[in-house]
């Protein structure tokens, strides 16, 4: 599948990304996973990297399993096309706290 033109391929990660913040919104881990590549390579402030849509699904599963759990900061991600039809996924994604790091 050629990739889409520049323009076309704008519009669709802002759609994609506008469509995940919503699944944040609403606190849909399953929603979520959605938007990672299989293999998506994460890190997370103060953890270890998560392979995978399944182990980044069940992460946020967890972290909004937590009672009164608030979710914030940057992050930084690469969308790609991904499989014959080319939906928009998240490959790599960086992110950041804005908590003070702990003390080592």
């Amino acid at each position: 599948v050629p990739p889409a033109p520049r323009s076309d391929a704008g519009s669709a990660v802002r759609a994609a990304a506008a469509a995940w913040a919503q699944a944040f919104a609403a606190r849909d881990a399953a929603a979520i996973g959605e938007y990672f590549a299989e293999d998506a390579f994460v890190m997370y402030p103060q953890t270890q990297p998560t392979v995978g849509r399944a182990a980044n699904t069940a992460g946020w599963a967890a972290v909004f399993a937590r009672p009164g759990v608030q979710v914030g900061g940057r992050y930084v991600a690469v969308w790609r096309p991904v499989g014959p039809g080319g939906a928009w996924r998240i490959v790599t994604l960086s992110a950041n706290s804005l908590r003070p790091a702990p003390d080592l």
